[in-house]
């Protein structure tokens, strides 16, 4: 393997602790595909904003055998805030998803620039998390293997607009009267723009089929959201005892 200095943009979806002042960081570059660095030397800095996951940098390292060297790591400009509440737990699934769905070394670009603009979106605070997470799945479901046409039947015909249609893993949608979704949430997941409502009924069917290749268990950002969302509940109990 070429020792040569590579350069590409790239995300940290995270890091750890290594010796006493260095990070192994997991980075998803656009051209390289996921790969390992060490970074030595940064545990204590001052400048350790471009370690933090969603941050797109531009990133310079040398290849090794098993992991990499950092030669250098600089946000990209223009500067992006962090996104916020319920977002912010949906950009945390999101990075988790790409570190343990994607393969070391083997490019995506489609995921990685999907993962930049679905990271984008949710930096605004209107946006529905929801529909941005059921884009993104579908994209991850085709990078893995197991992409299907929404706006199609596991025949290939074109969805009836008044049917019903069920998810079959690894076959694709199938007419289903009883158990099926709505094909007009299908038809809105095809053009990238689930509703809220609809973009909630597609959780469990795409994930169902992510679930075939990612063990959801290794997960820590739902259960934590789900903590959390327990807390405000309970905030939000005692603060109307409290009026």
């Amino acid at each position: 393997m070429s020792r040569e200095i590579r350069e590409d943009i790239a995300f940290v979806l995270h890091r750890h602790a290594w010796k006493e002042s260095s990070f192994i960081l997991r980075i998803l570059t656009r051209s390289h595909g996921r790969i390992s660095v060490i970074a030595r030397g940064m545990r204590g800095s001052k400048t350790q904003s471009p370690l933090m996951p969603g941050q797109p940098c531009q990133l310079q390292w040398k290849p090794g055998r098993d992991l990499g060297t950092l030669v250098s790591l600089s946000l990209l400009p223009p500067q992006r805030n962090a996104p916020l509440g319920d977002n912010w737990w949906a950009s945390q699934y999101l990075t988790e998803m790409v570190l343990h769905a994607t393969h070391e070394a083997v490019p995506v670009p489609a995921l990685f620039d999907q993962y930049l603009s679905c990271l984008d979106q949710l930096r605004d605070r209107d946006v529905d998390a929801a529909g941005v997470l059921r884009v993104f799945e579908l994209e991850l479901l085709r990078e893995l293997g197991l992409g299907f046409d929404p706006a199609r039947d596991c025949m290939q015909s074109e969805l009836d607009p008044e049917a019903r249609y069920r998810l079959v893993p690894e076959e694709g949608l199938r007419h289903d009267p009883l158990a099926g979704i709505a094909a007009a949430d299908w038809l809105a997941l095809a053009r990238g723009q689930p509703d809220p409502a609809a973009a909630r009924r597609l959780r469990q069917p795409l994930q169902q089929q992510l679930a075939l290749l990612v063990d959801f268990s290794k997960l820590r950002s739902r259960e934590q959201w789900r903590a959390a969302q327990v807390l405000r509940k309970e905030h939000e109990q005692d603060a109307s005892r409290d009026q």
